[in-house]
């Protein structure tokens, strides 16, 4: 931990450094947006960062058989901290604003056209607006589907690349609906 604590307040080091560390993963991530299995193949590069990219995953105990075994699967994250941000139009600006200033800062030599900004907040909306609620996230009687990862595949063929490991081990939604949303969502985007 005091590692951890010293890495961080080394700051000749990270001014030594830079963003150079983020420019090599951002480049590495638009290096997997080729072909077919674009998504897929970023968001196991994402993972291996420990990133958990729209979609998380996570194996653990069942919250109502802690005997069984289950694979959690929910939407991994949004840039605002909760949907309910995204409904503030001056919040909503400033994380647009502080987003062109970062990427700007990274990618000084590109111009980045201002459709971006607003193609990547508008996607983030709709992300967060197949989210489910805060209170429901938490609520295991209304956040969790069980069902085999077959019936997942099924059902929600935006999951189309589980299908391999399909059995009889269980898989838990944080929200029933969100897979499916999600799916049809990312494929509008590709």
């Amino acid at each position: 931990m005091k590692d951890l604590y010293t890495s961080c307040m080394d700051e000749t080091t990270i001014k030594k450094v830079g963003i150079a560390p983020l420019v090599s993963i951002l480049s590495n991530i638009s290096d997997h947006f080729d072909g077919n299995d674009a998504i897929p193949s970023a968001f196991a590069y994402l993972w291996s960062l420990g990133v958990s990219p729209l979609v998380s995953a996570n194996v653990g105990a069942d919250d109502k058989h802690p005997d069984t075994v289950v694979v959690s699967i929910w939407n991994g994250g949004i840039g605002l901290p909760s949907k309910e941000y995204y409904k503030d139009e001056k919040i909503v600006a400033k994380y647009q604003s502080v987003l062109y200033q970062v990427l700007t800062k990274i990618y000084p030599e590109k111009a980045i056209p201002n459709a971006t900004f607003d193609a990547v907040i508008e996607f983030e909306k709709k992300v967060a607006a197949i989210s489910p609620d805060n209170a429901d996230r938490n609520d295991v009687t209304v956040s969790i589907q069980h069902m085999i990862l077959q019936e997942v595949v099924v059902n929600h063929n935006s999951l189309e690349n589980i299908s391999p490991y399909a059995s009889q081990r269980h898989s838990g939604f944080d929200s029933p609906a969100w897979p499916g949303r999600s799916g049809s969502e990312l494929r509008s985007r590709r």
